[in-house]
């Protein structure tokens, strides 16, 4: 097997040709296959993780809750912009941003290359539908 780390922090392995996310294969090593509709959670909070012990299967749902009352949502209180950890942006390069296009000099198209995001993401800047205007 060979493996990497994604920019998440969760590990990625490839066995028998396939790719996939480390802590599920761990998982499925040790326990057998993930039942259809559920994820592999870590006991740990700990994404790199794979020791078995540290996982389990649930659904979704358990997960998205567990996600939330640990406050690593985006719709959580507080874990917008820095505070969230999954931001690649700063608040003043979201102000930067809004301030060139505005300019009429920069297109989303440039915007994204220069800040190394996804023009849809410079899109909903631009909009405020992301780091809320005002």
């Amino acid at each position: 097997m060979e493996g990497a780390l994604y920019n998440t922090g969760y590990g990625e392995l490839w066995k028998d040709g396939k790719r996939g996310l480390a802590h599920r294969i761990s998982y499925e090593l040790a326990n057998g296959e993930i039942p259809k509709g559920y994820v592999v959670m870590h006991s740990c909070d700990n994404p790199p993780c794979v020791n078995p012990s540290h996982l389990h299967a649930a659904p979704q749902k358990d997960n998205l809750e567990d996600m939330h009352r640990k406050g690593r949502t985006l719709w959580g209180k507080g874990t917008s912009g820095e505070k969230n950890g999954m931001s690649k942006l700063s608040s003043i390069q979201v102000e930067e941003i809004r301030a060139k296009y505005l300019s009429g000099n920069y297109t989303l198209f440039q915007l994204g290359e220069e800040y190394k995001t996804h023009l849809t993401n410079v899109g909903y800047i631009v909009r405020g539908k992301t780091r809320r205007l005002g």
